[in-house]
């Protein structure tokens, strides 16, 4: 599915693939094509939810990183939580890594507060911990994540 993307969307996701592969696209169905791996997002109240699937390519990270920051900007709250449930699959390249880490850094910048992020395996863990060096609770499981995000 072909999400709707924004003028803006699409300079974004082209100049983020332009930094991780030195090249440009001329229409976004040559990088949706290409696409690896998946994100779907959603708002629950002040409660930004990400579920990430499948292992990511260039492609894939630029295409959903202005995705996710324009649902960001569009949002009601000012100050805001994020829940984000990995599947077993998801991994990278170290290309895919630096951008997706970029975009932790983003939210910091962006009003975000608290984020849980639910891994399947000790390698994600240790991508989110270590080589994001991210502020984020990690779990193993979705209900121990909702429960403590909700709770703060």
């Amino acid at each position: 599915m072909l999400l709707a993307f924004t003028l803006t969307s699409f300079i974004v996701a082209n100049y983020i693939f332009r930094l991780l592969t030195g090249r440009y696209v001329q229409h976004l169905e040559e990088l949706y094509m290409n696409t690896h791996g998946h994100v779907s997002f959603s708002w629950e109240e002040a409660t930004f939810i990400v579920y990430v699937e499948e292992a990511f390519n260039e492609e894939g990270v630029a295409y959903y990183i202005p995705l996710i920051q324009e649902a960001i900007l569009n949002r009601k709250s000012r100050e805001w939580k994020r829940l984000e449930i990995w599947n077993n699959e998801v991994l990278g390249s170290p290309e895919t890594l630096a951008a997706a880490k970029l975009l932790y850094d983003w939210y910091e910048d962006n009003g975000y507060y608290l984020t849980a992020v639910v891994t399947c395996n000790s390698l994600q863990t240790e991508i989110v911990k270590n080589i994001f060096k991210s502020k984020a609770e990690v779990f193993t499981e979705i209900s121990k994540a909702r429960k403590w995000i909700e709770g703060v």
